[in-house]
């Protein structure tokens, strides 16, 4: 149940969408409420009147069995379940789940009938709270004396229609405590609650379940985030990047808590960040240009910092060879294995052309080929503190110190611990989020057809005002630092054919990735 939108300050962080659409970390919170209920059992998601989920989403709905009802969205949560209640007419038990709320139920919970889930409160909020002998239900904590409980917003009914006839002109709690006494409530504790209603509580919620999803990779603790890999190499890499970091770059960044070590694999922690990524804020939020006029400037903020910071001249890395070897190492020849490697996996026949959404491009090594002609070569003047992968993903956006925190450092270049390289490497990693939309692909909202031979159906649904998001992005990132808008294409077309072995996992994300690689082919050779 979501008819209204999140909170005003949720959504000066995430703009117009409702509670179920929050992001959770891998994707819509509306997808882990409707995860626990079979494929054949009917669903119903309510929104609000003036609410348009995305195309991706769409079909999802359809895919999970989800029917839409939108409703007012003035409506309070009583009216939109009663209204809700009035047009599906369920014939038998309805369970009811708040928008804002997440609860994990063992397979017994599931089938309790006139029950409430309940859990002990540690903070204070706008809830409803439960006195568990009645139960009693009230919207004012002091009204039931001790009881620490409060509702978790989920219930399921056995006379939905019922509870709607008694609901009808009376508050929240006095309608749940009407059907507690003809009904015989009961109240039960599930195994995980988690609220997504307060901007606090959503952090702490988005954090309890990457605790609850933490694979050997990565592991949280308390406010400490530990990273681990069996690729000792680059995850002291990225160690010796936090380590090395002037004193106005360490403010972007989490707090460096050391290196570590677990069962063989190198690792190191780092202060949690209870903000949202720039992905999130991308592909799943709704926030108006202004906003990223702010968040674009932070990230210029940022990259200025960085070229603050250059290798003294008697270093290695201020010499040209230096940059010679980081042009041909990181752009050059790795761009042209890697495209090598992906034709090798799928078998593609030499001078394969492939058609994306009715246009026919040329061979895949003729598109690299043009587009690597277009980049200029590094030099040494381009040489600076650098991130690397300087992708929307790997960076968290605070909105109230309008600051951008980033994380996940190369800190290898040719094989090497360096934190230097080319900024214009930085600025690419960002297009390809900005133009190529590469957050979204990776959190799989694109529609994917492959027809017949080398033919590809491709889309993205775009956020809101995006040609103006664009155009701040070229204005203050690749004016401010000297990237025409055509070199900054072209090197996003090699960027997406430079990782596409890198996503041998999923042959459908390769193929959404390569379909990207030619659209930013077309617009380069458009502009």
């Amino acid at each position: 149940m979501s008819s209204a939108y999140i909170d005003n300050e949720m959504r000066s962080e995430f703009g117009f969408i409702p509670p179920t659409f929050l992001p959770t970390g891998s994707g819509c919170l509306y997808e882990l409420q409707f995860a626990g209920f079979p494929l054949d059992t009917p669903k119903f998601l309510t929104l609000p009147i003036d609410f348009y989920p995305p195309d991706v989403d769409a079909q999802r709905f359809k895919k999970l069995g989800i029917n839409l009802l939108f409703l007012p969205k003035e409506c309070s949560v009583l009216e939109s379940l009663v209204r809700a209640i009035e047009e599906i007419r369920p014939g038998g038990p309805l369970h009811v789940m708040f928008g804002d709320t997440l609860v994990s139920l063992d397979v017994e919970q599931r089938r309790l009938v006139d029950a409430g889930a309940i859990k002990v409160a540690r903070t204070s909020h706008d809830w409803m709270y439960v006195d568990t002998e009645g139960p009693v239900f009230s919207e004012q904590p002091s009204a039931l004396g001790r009881s620490n409980f409060v509702s978790c917003g989920y219930y399921s009914l056995s006379d939905p229609q019922g509870f709607a006839a008694l609901a009808r002109g009376l508050s929240l709690d006095a309608a749940f405590n009407a059907y507690a006494r003809d009904m015989s409530l009961k109240c039960f504790e599930p195994e995980l609650w988690l609220d997504f209603g307060h901007v606090s509580l959503f952090y702490q919620s988005k954090k309890k379940l990457l605790v609850a999803r933490a694979f050997n990779s990565v592991t949280v603790e308390d406010n400490v985030l530990s990273k681990f890999s069996a690729d000792t190499r680059k995850i002291r890499a990225e160690a010796n990047w936090y380590c090395a970091l002037p004193a106005n770059l360490a403010l972007h960044c989490p707090r460096f808590m050391g290196e570590t070590s677990r069962d063989g694999s190198a690792g190191y922690s780092l202060e949690y960040m209870y903000l949202p990524t720039l992905s999130d804020l991308f592909t799943l939020g709704r926030l108006p240009p202004r906003n990223w006029l702010r968040i674009f400037s932070s990230v210029a903020e940022f990259l200025h910092h960085c070229q603050q910071h250059r290798p003294e001249r008697s270093m290695p890395e201020a010499q040209p060879e230096f940059a010679a070897t980081f042009f041909e190492d990181l752009v050059r020849r790795k761009s042209i294995e890697r495209l090598e490697q992906f034709v090798d996996q799928f078998q593609i026949p030499p001078y394969t052309s492939f058609t994306v959404n009715g246009t026919v491009f040329p061979p895949l090594h003729i598109v690299l080929a043009e587009t690597l002609a277009e980049i200029d070569m590094t030099k040494a003047e381009d040489i600076s503190y650098w991130h690397g992968d300087l992708f929307f993903g790997n960076m968290f956006y605070d909105i109230r110190s309008e600051r951008v925190v980033c994380v996940d450092p190369r800190g290898l270049v040719g094989g090497d611990y360096s934190v230097w390289g080319d900024i214009r490497y930085d600025l690419a990693k960002l297009a390809h989020s900005v133009y190529g939309g590469y957050d979204s692909i990776i959190g799989n909202r694109y529609r994917l057809q492959k027809g017949d031979g080398a033919t590809l159906d491709f889309h993205i649904d775009e956020l809101q005002n995006l040609d103006e998001i664009r155009e701040l992005f070229e204005r203050l990132i690749l004016d401010e630092f000297g990237l025409p808008r055509k070199q900054a294409l072209a090197f996003c077309t090699m960027l997406f054919l430079s990782m596409l072995p890198l996503h041998s996992d999923d042959g459908a994300r390769q193929y959404a990735l390569l379909a990207t690689g030619l659209l930013c082919y077309q617009r380069w050779s458009d502009s």
